[in-house]
């Protein structure tokens, strides 16, 4: 797999703008731990993962709406509750 920092040197150098996804807080079991890091490109095409899931599939969508903004955000996601995934923790997402 290639880096996402090389990824993101390459969408800088093309002017493609992204989002960087970082989990920065998690409790309980999930599928990745604090600094997985995910880049989403404003059209919704990712270089690297978060945990997968319709957890991902949400985080790209929030990812595509930070692009637009231009402003980053702080999101929260209960895995159980929001997604229906059976890990059961809670991973906060930064962009």
């Amino acid at each position: 797999m290639v880096s996402i920092y090389l990824k993101i040197a390459e969408l800088e150098d093309i002017g493609v703008e992204a989002a960087i996804c970082t989990i920065i807080k998690t409790s309980g079991s999930t599928p990745c731990k604090p600094g997985a890091k995910m880049v989403v490109n404003k059209d919704g095409l990712i270089y690297g993962t978060i945990g997968g899931g319709t957890l991902e599939l949400r985080v790209i969508k929030d990812a595509i709406n930070v692009i637009n903004r231009k402003k980053p955000s702080a999101f929260k996601h209960a895995l159980v509750h929001d997604h229906g995934m059976c890990c059961g923790g809670e991973p906060g997402n930064f962009y």
